[in-house]
């Protein structure tokens, strides 16, 4: 059985662009993909950069600020 991931964002609602997200990651270290924390249903995200980091939702009020976790899971 494969690894899980150590990283997950959505695509459409983490906040963060996924082409830029990519050149900051390696392939083996995340997923794109449905989180389950959508805006629709989840309004206090708005404005928010957020993701799953090792198990966790980590929101955070910048993408700087949410890199900087990111790096020290990977």
């Amino acid at each position: 059985m494969s690894k899980a991931k150590p990283i997950k964002i959505c695509k459409k609602c983490s906040g963060l662009k996924t082409s830029k997200f990519k050149k900051k990651a390696e392939d083996k270290d995340y997923k794109i993909g449905c989180i389950g924390r959508c805006l629709k249903d989840e309004p206090k995200l708005k404005g928010k950069v957020y993701g799953y980091i090792n198990g966790k939702l980590v929101v955070c009020p910048t993408k700087k600020k949410f890199y900087k976790e990111m790096e020290k899971s990977i």
